[in-house]
């Protein structure tokens, strides 16, 4: 018995990534959905549309980790496994006779009315026989008869591994003994849909194509959206019972926003990964907000809270300058007439200030002043814990203050 680290066993199984190949691949026809469609998953096959003709297209998907000499993902062979039972699966739909298709002349009016396409990121290649014979036959370049002998041939040469460790011979006797009928029928709706590896890069040309936008960061946006959205959907029919079937109306109402949002050229409000620092009590504008008593030197929560607005603000600006969304001189402008916000407050409420109002009382009242304002920047509102996070950062440097002599404290 061979030891394995114990992180090797807990590992997540690779096989895994045969589901999320499965899922992406899904999310990827979602995205071709026309008017009158309906896409199902996992429900008459892994995939599965419902063209507006009332027809059916049933897709199986299978994925590989093997790769060939140049590391691109190895070929689709003619004794592939997965080849051989998918067909023999689809066989055993054509022929269910608990589905009331135990007639010949039924079996062929559901494959009239149905495409079979295996999906795969393995690779074309035309030293796959099998391929090659599937494509004659469907040009009228081979008969039904030369292909069954081909089958046959292909079954005769085929040496199975020890005992019970593949089916294959079985798979592929399945389909030689269908009538000739039967085979030329299935032939003709048999496709494939091969060297589909790169599903994520499909995904977001799709999205490019509908938001008319190159911007990575708009397209990483509404993949995102969908995605959430459509797993948000799984999620919810599962726990419902229902079965994951979807229509084209249904996914336009879903992911709308999604889209209109990329399309608006309004501003991306992004979660993005906050660091705290250490040292909260630290921070110059934390130590205003405790001198004016509208923070507890102890309470590390709420600190936390407005370090994490300050510091939000900060990355967006960031991120919308790098990204071409503002400018520099848009930051300085934005930054500039919030100041004078903050000025028209500090000079009003300390101005008044009677006998009985000390100036914490004041300061706190211009702080409360600017937390009711939501700036704005491009004429997009930017929202209220931005806006927070704005005066945060600029008392924070220090260019504004609460107290009236915040400058000959602050300003060292």
């Amino acid at each position: 018995m061979t030891d394995k680290a114990y992180e090797e066993l807990t590992a997540a199984d690779k096989t895994s990534i045969g589901f999320e190949y499965q899922y992406y691949y899904f999310l990827n026809k979602l995205l071709e959905l026309k008017k009158g469609e309906k896409l199902g998953y996992e429900v008459k096959d892994d995939v599965h549309i419902e063209l507006a003709d009332g027809k059916f297209v049933m897709i199986q998907t299978k994925h590989t980790l093997k790769t060939n000499a140049n590391e691109d993902p190895a070929n689709l062979t003619e004794r592939d496994i997965d080849l051989w039972k998918t067909i023999y699966n689809w066989i055993g739909v054509i022929n269910d006779g608990a589905l009331g298709r135990d007639s010949l002349s039924k079996q062929l009016a559901f494959i009239s009315n149905t495409e079979f396409v295996l999906a795969s990121n393995k690779s074309d290649n035309e030293r796959n026989a099998f391929l090659t014979n599937i494509r004659k036959c469907q040009k009228e370049e081979m008969k039904i008869s030369e292909f069954r002998t081909y089958v046959n041939q292909l079954i005769g040469s085929t040496k199975e591994p020890k005992k019970g460790e593949s089916k294959l011979k079985l798979y592929m006797t399945s389909l030689s003994q269908q009538s000739e009928e039967w085979l030329e029928s299935f032939i003709l709706q048999l496709k494939f849909d091969l060297d589909q590896d790169d599903l994520i890069q499909s995904i977001r040309t799709k999205i490019a194509e509908k938001i008319y936008e190159d911007d990575d960061s708009r397209i990483d946006d509404v993949f995102s959206c969908v995605n959430s959205q459509t797993s948000v959907w799984k999620f919810t029919e599962v726990k419902k019972g229902n079965k994951l079937e979807i229509t084209f109306d249904e996914v336009k109402q879903r992911f709308y926003k999604c889209f209109h949002n990329a399309r608006s050229k309004n501003l991306p409000n992004r979660n993005f990964k906050i660091t705290l620092p250490e040292q909260l009590e630290e921070q110059i504008f934390i130590k205003q907000l405790v001198d004016i008593e509208d923070v507890e030197p102890t309470d590390t929560v709420i600190m936390a809270e407005f370090t994490t607005e300050k510091l939000r603000l900060s990355k967006s600006l960031e991120s919308w300058i790098q990204q071409s969304y503002i400018t520099e001189d848009e930051r300085r402008q934005f930054e500039e007439e919030s100041i004078v916000k903050w000025r028209t407050s500090f000079r009003r409420l300390h101005r008044r200030r009677s006998s009985t109002k000390s100036p914490i009382d004041s300061a706190l009242e211009c702080l409360d002043s600017v937390r009711e304002f939501e700036l704005e920047i491009q004429n997009q509102k930017i929202g209220t814990s931005l806006s927070h996070g704005l005066f945060y950062s600029l008392s924070d440097r220090p260019s504004i203050g609460w107290l009236p002599d915040w400058e000959a404290r602050y300003k060292k």
